[in-house]
């Protein structure tokens, strides 16, 4: 039996009531996540973060160059920024103990390195994304002297928490190129010091043979 009120308006039964209150229960869920993925968060560089990522073409805040990270050399560990490297051409090699490509690639990169000098630098840098600690990089340190990567040691910045909120990434390897002039020339998952096609901002080497 349909039950009235208000001259002939339907009175709503116990079904359409459930029906109700799950659609209004839908609603709430879809309004929360809306507004979350409208709130910016601390490392997202949006408001209220003292690193905003950095566009192609930006110049590098002058913190860049102040900020001092963990270093990591063959199981040392010291403390140094990049202020060295200002005025110079600075390639940063974002990593991580479980990307294999990140350490094959590492033979090529050493072959620009060795051929180009100070010309060119490229500084590796484990963020704290990857997770991984101490123990972990020790380990694959351990192991390198051992294979055939085209380097025997870690020398890397570690346990970055600065450099990966200035330039976010979705996976590794990840380059970030920062010309002489400390602007940004490029961001791209591909390792460009390849000498198997023309690199876009080195003189080319062909490959030998």
């Amino acid at each position: 039996m349909r039950h009235f009120f208000r001259a002939g308006e339907v009175l709503p039964n116990q079904k359409t009531i459930k029906l109700y209150s799950a659609l209004l229960s839908i609603l709430c869920l879809v309004s929360m996540f809306s507004l979350s993925a409208q709130t910016p968060r601390k490392d997202s560089g949006a408001n209220g973060s003292t690193e905003r990522p950095i566009n192609i073409g930006d110049a590098v805040p002058d913190d860049f160059w102040k900020q001092e990270f963990t270093i990591y050399n063959n199981g040392h560990l010291s403390k140094s920024t990049l202020a060295p490297f200002r005025g110079k051409l600075l390639v940063l090699d974002f990593w991580s103990t479980t990307c294999s490509p990140c350490l094959i690639h590492q033979k090529e990169i050493a072959f620009f390195k060795n051929k180009y000098g100070n010309e060119i630098n490229v500084v590796m840098v484990n963020s704290v994304r990857t997770r991984d600690d101490i123990q972990k990089i020790e380990r694959l340190n351990h192991r390198l002297k051992h294979s055939d990567f085209g380097f025997k040691s870690i020398h890397s910045i570690i346990d970055d928490d600065y450099l990966h909120r200035l330039f976010p990434f979705n996976g590794f390897p990840f380059y970030v190129w920062i010309n002489q002039n400390g602007n940004i020339q490029t961001y791209t998952m591909r390792n460009l010091l390849d000498r198997g096609y023309n690199a876009p901002f080195v003189d080319p080497t062909p490959r030998t043979k």
